[in-house]
């Protein structure tokens, strides 16, 4: 196995080992999880800093945050933005954008600026809620099933 694959696992192990290793209950590992959820749908760049910045107002796991923002941004960006955009038209009553049309980025924005934003963010948003609620949710009911299995097992 090349070393880069070794100090990917190695890292990869050693950050699973601190989260379980951390004193954090299972509402605030749920919190963690959901609130980078959160974070990479609302915001296209400066997600970790806001994660560093609010992880000593809020008690929560911003490991397991971290972990989710790197495991979403690939899937949030080419995939859910244009599904953001087109959420947020049907919302804010805008046209649908008809992005072929339109031959380069630049060209976008001057042309569909301000309700290209709009859009985006009331869908970035209305995605962003659903997506928390049910990361949430989903993570609650893994973590306490995990843990019954393990007691009952025991």
């Amino acid at each position: 196995m090349p070393n880069a694959l070794i100090n990917l696992r190695r890292r990869i192990s050693c950050t699973l080992w601190k989260i379980r290793r951390q004193k954090f209950s299972k509402h605030e590992t749920a919190h963690g999880l959901a609130l980078g959820v959160l974070i990479s749908f609302l915001l296209p760049f400066g997600q970790i800093i806001l994660v560093l910045l609010i992880k000593n107002i809020w008690h929560f796991n911003y490991r397991v945050t971290l972990i989710s923002l790197w495991v979403t941004n690939p899937w949030t960006i080419p995939f859910l933005y244009p599904a953001f955009v087109s959420t947020g038209s049907i919302f804010s009553g805008n046209p649908p954008i008809d992005i072929s049309k339109v031959n380069k980025f630049s060209e976008l924005i001057n042309q569909y600026g301000s309700e290209l934003a709009i859009d985006f963010f009331i869908g970035a948003t209305t995605w962003a809620i659903i997506g928390y609620l049910f990361t949430y949710f989903f993570t609650l009911k893994l973590l306490y099933k995990k843990s019954s299995d393990i007691s009952a097992g025991a």
